[in-house]
């Protein structure tokens, strides 16, 4: 069912007994500020993407505008790539580098992250334990 906050007016999912949406509970809350602005910047982004994980990244800068907090999309979609945050795909369209399939965060799929992993660490000990170029069997 959906109700009609009380600050805003905004309608929002009911969530219970709450007489107001989460982006002015948000508001209301006060954060600790951690002497980073780049970090409160990303804990306030994470807060309402937990709150609101539908949420599309124009709704992320419209709420954290609302709290006073300025951020871009481009600074979201980096929290995304880096895989601090984790948006819903469908309205992000984040995609691997790789293959191209649809990701939720980050730049590999898990297959192509660890088909990368792999190739490094493989590559890596041939070469640490081979000066030859050539592979060895041992026989018991």
């Amino acid at each position: 069912m959906l109700r009609k906050c009380e600050q805003c007016g905004r309608f929002f999912g009911d969530e219970g007994d709450s007489k107001i949406c989460s982006a002015c509970a948000l508001s209301t809350r006060h954060f600790k500020s951690t002497g980073d602005p780049e970090r409160d910047k990303f804990q306030a982004t994470r807060d309402v993407v937990y709150d609101n994980p539908d949420i599309s990244p124009q709704g992320i800068i419209d709420i954290l505008a609302e709290m006073d907090i300025e951020i871009t999309a481009r600074q979201i979609l980096k929290y995304v790539d880096e895989g601090r945050l984790s948006l819903n795909t469908d309205k992000v369209g984040n995609h691997c580098l790789m293959c191209g399939t649809k990701i939720g965060f980050g730049k590999y799929c898990d297959r192509c992250r660890l088909k990368k992993e792999l190739e490094s660490v493989d590559t890596s000990e041939v070469k640490e334990n081979n000066s030859e170029g050539r592979i060895k069997m041992h026989i018991k």
